[in-house]
């Protein structure tokens, strides 16, 4: 892989990396509590949904520090490695605990506690099914990547 496209797309990770980190540091905690002043009778709910927000955000950073050693090797032609396995087993981790929290957020919000509405709904379904997407997706990816490297393996006792 060409060097300027390695860079590129850590420069994305980057970017994203601090978009997520400006989220949980910033935008949570100042969305959450502007809620709870303009519904006070919710009040309850701040740090449980503080705690799951965060706790998806922190699945987030999982995959892209994940994403930023799996760009390295491509770089470096070494991602056909048992050694990649590990971080793409991280990514498909990180993305069912992100579908867990997001369901079972939904589940309490809309569910048990009735606040939230359709608009609450829809964001969690999205991000319930956007998770359970990304770790198929990357099941998929692990086993062709296994395929792969057995492939390479085999190819390198030949020759």
């Amino acid at each position: 892989m060409r060097k300027w496209l390695v860079w590129a797309v850590r420069a994305l990770i980057v970017v994203m990396t601090l978009g997520a980190l400006a989220i949980m540091g910033g935008l949570l905690p100042m969305f959450g509590l502007s809620a709870v002043e303009e519904f006070p009778e919710v009040s309850y709910l701040f740090w449980p949904t503080l705690v799951l927000t965060e706790t998806f955000m922190v699945a987030a950073l999982v995959v892209l520090g994940s994403m930023w050693v799996l760009v390295g090797m491509v770089g470096r032609d070494q991602v056909f490695t048992a050694r990649a396995w590990r971080y793409v087993d991280a990514i498909i981790v990180a993305f069912l605990v992100a579908a867990a929290i997001s369901g079972f957020t939904l589940v309490w919000i809309v569910g048990f506690v009735d606040v939230g509405g359709p608009p609450i709904g829809m964001l969690g379904m999205v991000a319930s099914v956007g998770s359970l997407a990304g770790a198929t997706l990357m099941a998929l990816m692990r086993g062709l990547l296994v395929k792969a490297t057995e492939m390479r393996d085999e190819l390198a006792e030949v020759v």
